[in-house]
């Protein structure tokens, strides 16, 4: 297969926070959640980074493995017990001897998986989890329940299937030390599991089936599953980055990709189907698929982002706007040189021989009420606007390539070569401290000018 399509970047913003990255989770409410080795459980909500330690109450400060359960709360495991943080950010622990996996079955039940078996909270305390008491005294490494609702148990020496009140163990496809690190089901109800050093096996056709590095797996060291929306499997390995399978055949990601370490411990996809990948001694990878073509027409107006946030852009005879995901756009008659939000919640459009549009509402989007605004004077001399521009008092600035229109309540202001403005083309136009308006100005592609105009609308010429 081809590597995936996509931009990956270094997420940089908890560098400090989690350089030795160990586990990631998005929450629902699409909060980012990192365990690392030594610096405990950090959130980080897109403005705020939040750690919590053992000085908070955390179990320790070697996070594994992370957890939302049903009511919003957080779990981390380290090698002292389990810690779960609320919604309002306080912590409980259960003490236990080196919890490594952590899950909530549908029926609501918290199991953490430790190396004296698998457990489940009693009061304030953790005690053996009924179904599956047969498994004390093992490490339990992996959990999951598929969608028959059967439990799947990992642990150092094995795979256990809990289905009801039944425990089975899976005969090990190997001689010694079947240690399982992480199980997961695909979209065609195959559980596979990944193994300490025995390669990565699909259950449902039967375990003599495995992948390995002979089939073009990274490692046989498998430390993390996880599919994405197109179906292709995604294998975190301890040495060599993450190998990709659709089903058929693999392609392997590295640093030589854009990885931050090939050392991988867990991935996780966000709401928006990012891939978050947690490394060691490189922090977090984000793999972003190819950017979607929002526009096939040349862009030909100043791309703009309004307080709001949403995106504007503008084309030959066209406004386009992307506001929470969704493009709407607007036919215009010109050619969109230049845009400005307005600080009344409005926009102003310049759309070069046509003047300019103002848009009372910003928030209807291109398809708002407009009124168009043409220098009347100038209409037959053929002007070009190639900028717009509203100053702190309100002022409507059009710069052309015959000179400068200012526009308020008491009407038109006209600046030309006869006010002290070169002839020239107005390129762009500024506001100083002091509330002069500065224009940068061109007679020739070897001359250019910046014209000072303060509120009086009188100019004053300096070289640049």
């Amino acid at each position: 297969m081809n590597a995936p399509s996509g931009h990956w970047r270094r997420f940089d913003d908890l560098a400090h926070e989690i350089h030795d990255c160990r586990c990631v989770l998005v929450d629902a409410r699409g909060r980012l959640w990192a365990g690392s080795r030594r610096g405990g459980l950090t959130r980080y909500d897109g403005h705020t980074i939040t750690t919590f330690t053992e000085t908070d109450g955390l179990s320790g400060n070697y996070v594994r493995r992370v957890m939302e359960d049903a009511d919003g709360g957080i779990w981390a495991a380290s090698g002292q017990g389990a810690s779960v943080v609320d919604l309002e950010d306080r912590v409980q622990t259960y003490r236990a001897d080196a919890v490594r996996s952590l899950l909530q079955r549908a029926d609501g039940a918290v199991l953490i998986g430790t190396r004296a078996g698998l457990l489940t909270p009693d009061g304030g305390n953790l005690a053996p989890y009924a179904p599956a008491a047969a498994l004390v005294g093992q490490t339990v490494s992996a959990l999951l329940e598929d969608s028959s609702g059967r439990l799947w148990i990992g642990t150092h020496d094995g795979l256990h299937v809990l289905h009801g009140s039944t425990l089975d163990t899976i005969p090990a496809p190997v001689a010694d030390d079947f240690h399982i690190t992480c199980l997961h089901e695909d979209t065609d109800g195959r559980s596979w599991i990944g193994t300490y050093r025995h390669r990565l096996y699909g259950y449902n056709i039967g375990m003599g089936r495995h992948l390995s590095v002979d089939d073009g797996l990274a490692h046989n060291q498998v430390s993390c599953l996880l599919r994405d929306a197109r179906g292709v499997l995604w294998i975190g390995s301890a040495h060599e980055g993450v190998t990709c399978y659709d089903g058929s055949s693999m392609v392997t990601l590295t640093t030589r990709d854009g990885l931050a370490h090939n050392h991988i411990n867990d991935m996780v996809i966000d709401a928006e189907g990012s891939m978050w990948i947690a490394c060691s001694l490189g922090g977090l990878s984000v793999f972003t698929e190819t950017m979607v073509t929002l526009s096939d027409a040349p862009v030909t107006g100043s791309l703009t982002v309004d307080p709001e946030g949403r995106i504007w852009w503008g084309s030959e005879g066209s406004l386009t706007c992307l506001a929470n995901g969704v493009v709407s756009q607007a036919a215009l008659d010109g050619r969109v040189s230049g845009i400005i939000p307005s600080r009344d919640g409005g926009l102003c459009v310049a759309a070069a021989y046509n003047g300019a549009y103002t848009y009372r509402d910003r928030a209807a989007g291109p398809c708002g009420e407009t009124a168009r605004v043409v220098p009347e004077r100038w209409r037959d001399r053929k002007m070009r606007v190639s900028d717009v521009f509203e100053d702190s008092r309100g002022v409507l600035w059009l710069g052309s390539n015959i000179g400068v229109v200012k526009i308020d309540d008491g009407g038109r202001t006209y600046l030309t070569a006869d006010d002290g403005l070169p002839l020239a083309t107005v390129s762009a136009i500024a506001e100083d401290a002091a509330g002069r308006c500065g224009l940068p100005a061109r007679t020739n592609p070897a001359s250019h000018a910046l014209m000072p105009v303060d509120s009086r609308c009188s100019c004053r010429q300096t070289t640049a």
